[in-house]
């Protein structure tokens, strides 16, 4: 059953509620993707029985050069009797003040978000596909990035419609299996694809052309960085580009 969570609760005080059954086995997503960045995030749990399809389909999508697919553990089902190896308050943080800018009052796991603009279940493949086809009519910029050592990035910022920007680095790490030990994915191999380890605003942007410097925590643990530019901190995403090491 998908867990949600509302922002009218306090965390010590828990909604769940169900969307209805999951498949399963994940679909497979075909989709054809362009020529621009597409950032994809999913907000998941090693605690949540509902969540292992979608980190399938995240792993699918990953196969996509163009598809920046980051996979946020987070921390607030850590109660139920397993203890997230991967999970971070910043990942809390990020999806709950996603959805404040959103206008929603609650969120869940698993729980996709494309380009910072559309957000849905993670397990639903024909969301995922609708999501994607539709980032096509708002493409995203793409910032190039170079290090002069691992902690070091140097990012070139292409010029974009004047705004109120904030540019977020992630560091993550590659695809690895977690043998769970208890909660209600006890003794499953789960997969985590994209790990996400450091997340840290970078700069603010007005959207003018620049060259931007900034270093990495944890650098020699990560295989890789995408950095994103947001519209007034946690809105549209409209410029993404990724650094692997």
């Amino acid at each position: 059953m998908m867990k949600t969570l509302s922002f009218i609760l306090s965390l010590g005080v828990f909604a769940l509620l169900s969307y209805g059954f999951i498949p399963a086995h994940a679909d497979d997503v075909n989709i054809d993707v362009g020529k621009a960045p597409i950032v994809v995030e999913l907000f998941t749990s090693q605690g949540c029985s509902s969540c292992p399809p979608a980190e399938k389909i995240l792993g699918q999508l990953s196969g996509h050069q163009r598809i920046y697919t980051l996979s946020c553990h987070v921390t607030y089902w850590d109660y139920l009797g397993w203890e997230d190896t991967f999970g971070l308050k910043s990942c809390d943080q990020r999806q709950f003040s996603i959805m404040k800018a959103r206008g929603k009052g609650n969120y869940y796991t698993p729980q996709m978000v494309v380009n910072g603009r559309d957000e849905f279940p993670g397990h639903r493949s024909n969301a995922i596909k609708s999501a994607i086809e539709k980032s096509a009519k708002a493409p995203l910029r793409p910032i190039s990035l170079s290090h002069k050592d691992q902690s070091t990035i140097i990012a070139m910022l292409p010029p974009a419609p004047t705004g109120n920007y904030t540019l977020w680095a992630f560091g993550y790490e590659e695809p690895q299996t977690v043998n769970v030990q208890g909660g209600e994915n006890r003794g499953r191999k789960l997969l985590s694809t994209n790990t996400v380890r450091v997340i840290q605003p970078v700069d603010t942007w007005d959207g003018s052309q620049k060259m931007v410097r900034f270093d990495v925590g944890r650098a020699d643990e990560l295989d890789g960085v995408v950095l994103i530019a947001q519209q007034e901190g946690y809105g549209p995403i409209i410029a993404s580009g990724r650094l692997e090491f």
